[in-house]
């Protein structure tokens, strides 16, 4: 009868197949070279142990002495041969075969598993990714694949393993080698499936956070582990790596990581590679900084920043250099801040101190800009787009950047945009120059495509120099530089991105009192479908100094069934337009080409406006209805304007000193309305916006009025043929869903010892 392989004395060369087994536990060799000769046909049908083989004297005396081996190898050698017997089935030294081997070794085995096909898993060559700390951890991905050697901060073009997963099917009875899993009885192969575990993946990691305080030990599970991998949390490697199995690793993250959120990475000996996006935060007994966004803002007007960090307390104080900042608490991870107008140029830290008198200064936080004398343009590195979104090796890709101007008093023509695959003045490649035909005043465009073939899977990082040559006069030319570090997933049977049908918010509604709001989403995936796998969603605020919308909160991939509907979303504290975007992606991590948008104004009871700051709010009306808006001031001084869509209408205004404002009118073009309360100075105030059906006359006496002696803008804060947040920008990688492990057929004893 068949007694099957045992646990103990086994060597396997291949650690994906170790079916379990761990390498130095009860005399298992796992994930060596047997050292074998030649397939000796048709005498033996054995392989003989060469010299070296660590197979050697490393059986069981004790399984070699009882039935069924008896002490004989597989040609009737007496065995030992050495201090102890061998592992397989012929002792080395044996000399010649004595026996003719039974038609029970020799069996021919039919395969008639069904391999399970894998076009999910995300196989990519690639150094250690660069990892960018942030402030809220974000929702943890499926581990991304990748096949490299040792890890490096320079991408690679070419990859050192296997990079595609395929479906072929397992052949054991044509084998290209010797399988070296050995049995320790004779037996009749009997036809067993067994789901063999031959793609490296994480799984998990416990604890997913930790003080940086202390070491911290941890326990990772996954599949196909072999040897003693690399384990790196970013670019930092773990310490006290032990692989307890192919699925199961423990590590020790050292004291002292800076705080924030950080990849997972594990590499095996053979080089391939595994990354859990997101799958550590590093936490802090004390409050830290991990990001301050905007960084830059001019002097002519106030700036609304996100201060990203930890350990934030309600009621801190935020300074930018000696001056104390108007700041919104929004949690332990986020504080929103106003920098005021006509500060000095420079560089200033900020600090966050906590009631209890910690805190935490970050040095060079935020640079202010003179006056603009001249023209500006600048960019964002997230705003270095490509097509698809999820690029993938060998497939054809455009490349582009958003760029915005400031300042300047004519349309520009012919702006260009110069792309790098790598540094610019540090040995990278040039990819081409991307135009953008006309740039009007105070606007953003972008440039038209470059082409570029990813030549392999990996981590690549773009750069893109804006006017290159000098030709535009800026007031500011520091700010012409970005780059966006990308990862370029491997070809795969689904290639064809999502799309995104549907989203609103509060069920389609204009307005709010309450800062939670319930997100909805659809999402549909085109043949050949993998599955939709993943929700992503984005919350901008327009950003007055920097003329353009700025992402305040993300979401991070999300489940994209429990988070698809009624989805829960506390908006960011400050009022107004809040513009959101949902994002989709599919289980091979391909991304939506576009993400779907939509607006909801965020009126609390009470609002607040800085001095020559603006509160901005969207409504649409059609021909013949009434809107009718009053702002009630509870200190200083707002003003109050509403700009039809007729491009050169001025605009309704009630801006008196102090006291009610009021603008009532009857629509005569149907489109978006903007209602706009400006700080003439730093106020505290209460909006109210009604519409009403047809040319109903408004109720109530009339409020508010013009005074002739305050100036009036001539345009609103944003521009009337603003669409929203741009469409084309880049993305975390999406998450892919867990590879499958196929179901091959294992025929027991491989060989006889």
């Amino acid at each position: 009868g068949f007694t099957g392989v045992t646990g103990s004395n086994n060597l396997i060369e291949d650690a994906s197949f170790a079916c379990g087994f761990t390498d130095g536990v009860d005399g298992n060799i796992i994930g060596f070279d047997p050292i074998l000769g030649t397939l000796v046909v048709p005498t033996s049908y054995s392989m003989a142990l060469l010299p070296g083989s660590p197979a050697i004297d490393a059986g069981d005396d004790a399984v070699c002495a009882a039935a069924p081996v008896n002490g004989f190898d597989f040609n009737g050698v007496t065995r030992p041969q050495g201090a102890h017997c061998d592992i397989g089935a012929v002792e080395a030294g044996a000399g010649s075969p004595t026996a003719t081997p039974t038609p029970t070794n020799t069996a021919t085995n039919t395969p008639t598993a069904t391999p399970t096909n894998t076009p999910t898993a995300t196989v990519t060559s690639t150094s250690t990714p660069t990892n960018t700390p942030t402030a809220t951890p974000t929702n943890t991905p499926t581990a991304t694949v990748t096949s490299t050697s040792t890890p490096t901060n320079t991408p690679t073009a070419t990859a050192t393993s296997t990079s595609t997963p395929t479906n072929t099917p397992v052949t054991p009875n044509a084998p290209t080698h010797t399988p070296t899993a050995t049995a320790t009885s004779t037996a009749t192969p009997t036809n067993t499936p067994v789901t063999v575990p031959t793609v490296l993946q994480i799984f998990s990691i416990s604890p997913n956070e930790g003080f940086n305080n202390q070491p911290v030990n941890i326990v990772i599970t996954g599949a196909a582990f072999s040897g003693t991998p690399q384990v790196f949390l970013g670019n930092t490697s773990l310490q006290n790596v032990v692989r307890d199995s192919s699925t199961q690793l423990r590590a020790t993250v050292p004291a002292g990581l800076a705080p924030g959120t950080y990849d997972l990475i594990v590499t095996n000996p053979d080089g391939k590679t595994v990354i859990l996006a997101g799958a550590y935060t590093v936490r802090t007994t004390e409050p830290a900084i991990t990001l301050v966004q905007p960084s830059t803002g001019i002097a002519d007007f106030p700036n609304d920043i996100g201060i990203y960090g930890f350990n934030f307390a309600n009621g801190a104080e935020v300074k930018l250099g000696d001056t104390v900042l108007d700041s919104l608490f929004v949690n332990g991870s986020f504080i929103q801040a106003t920098i005021p107008a006509d500060l000095p140029a420079g560089t200033y830290n900020i600090t966050v101190r906590n009631p209890n008198n910690s805190s935490v200064t970050k040095i060079g936080a935020y640079e202010v800009y003179p006056t603009l004398n001249n023209d500006d343009l600048y960019a964002n590195g997230y705003e270095i787009w490509t097509d698809p979104v999820a690029p993938r090796a060998q497939g054809a890709t455009k490349v582009g950047l958003i760029i915005h101007r400031q300042g300047g008093k004519t349309t520009l023509s012919d702006v260009t945009a110069r792309f790098y695959l790598g540094e610019p003045n540090n040995g990278g490649s040039l990819l081409g120059d991307g135009i953008v035909d006309f740039l009007s005043i105070r606007s953003s465009a972008t440039t038209s495509a470059v082409n570029w073939t990813p030549p392999a899977p990996g981590s690549y990082t773009i750069w893109a120099v804006i006017d290159p040559d000098g030709f535009v006069n800026e007031s500011i030319e520091t700010n012409n530089v970005v780059s966006r570090t990308l990862t370029v997933l491997p070809p795969a049977p689904d290639g064809v991105p999502p799309r995104v049908e549907s989203f609103s918010i509060n069920s389609g509604a204009t307005n709010t009192t309450q800062q939670t709001v319930s997100l909805n989403a659809s999402a549909s995936d085109a043949n050949p479908s993998s599955g939709l796998k993943s929700v992503l969603y984005k919350e901008f605020e327009y950003n007055q100094n920097t003329a353009q919308w700025l992402p305040i909160k993300s979401s991070g991939w999300l489940p994209y069934e429990s988070n698809r509907i009624n989805k829960s979303w506390e908006l960011a504290p400050a009022s107004g337009l809040k513009y959101m975007q949902a994002w989709a992606a599919d289980n091979a991590g391909n991304i939506a080409l576009f993400p779907f948008k939509g607006y909801i104004n965020y009126i609390p009871p009470s609002e607040r406006v800085g001095t020559n700051q603006t509160r901005s709010y969207f409504f649409t009306l059609t021909v013949g209805q009434r809107l009718t808006a009053r702002v009630t001031p509870s200190t200083g001084d707002p003003d109050l304007f509403v700009w039809s869509p007729n491009q050169n209408a001025p605009p309704y205004v009630s801006n008196l000193s102090g006291g009610l404002e009021e603008v009532s009118f009857v629509a005569t073009v149907a489109g978006l309305y903007q209602v706009e309360v400006y700080g003439y100075a730093k106020s505290d105030y209460q909006l109210e916006v009604t519409i009403t059906a047809g040319a109903a006359a408004r109720t109530g006496s009339q409020v508010g009025g013009v005074d002739p002696n305050k100036s009036q803008p001539s345009t609103p804060v944003i521009p009337r043929s603003d669409q929203g947040p741009g469409t084309q920008q880049g993305l975390p990688t999406a998450p892919t869903a867990p590879v499958a492990a196929p179901v091959i057929k294992i025929y027991l004893p491989v060989t006889v010892r």
